[in-house]
């Protein structure tokens, strides 16, 4: 004789949750002032420094938020102003074409450190 076992209410109500966020749509995602709204690329300049010569130095960042809700996920380089790998593999990341269906917010910072960039220095 088999028995089939009932989910128990706990387990459906998590279950429904989840489909349910997972249809969910996505809200307006902000950062540092500037709003992104859902199915919308955006790329902002956010303040960070100035040069000696009181040329104002910006930190580049590109928002993909995607039309459903989900995560969101930061994926910066150039940590180091000489390592370079990761500025490439930005650079790739941003042309996928599967971004279209993103379901939640990707960050790409390609170059973090501004100064160690400029003057190809790890620091």
């Amino acid at each position: 004789m088999t028995s089939n076992p009932t989910p128990s209410p706990a387990l459906d109500s998590t279950v429904s949750e989840e489909k349910k966020r997972a249809r969910s749509k996505a809200v307006a995602f902000e950062i540092a002032g500037h709003v992104v709204l859902p199915g919308e690329r955006k790329q902002i300049d956010l303040p960070a420094s100035s040069l000696y010569t009181h040329t104002p130095l910006n930190i580049p960042v590109e928002v993909i938020h995607g039309r459903s809700a989900g995560p969101v996920l930061l994926v910066c380089a150039a940590i180091h102003g000489d390592e370079l790998n990761g500025v490439e593999i930005i650079r790739r990341v941003r042309s996928f074409r599967s971004l279209n269906q993103l379901h939640g917010t990707l960050v790409l910072v390609p170059v973090v450190n501004q100064f160690g960039f400029i003057h190809q220095s790890r620091y």
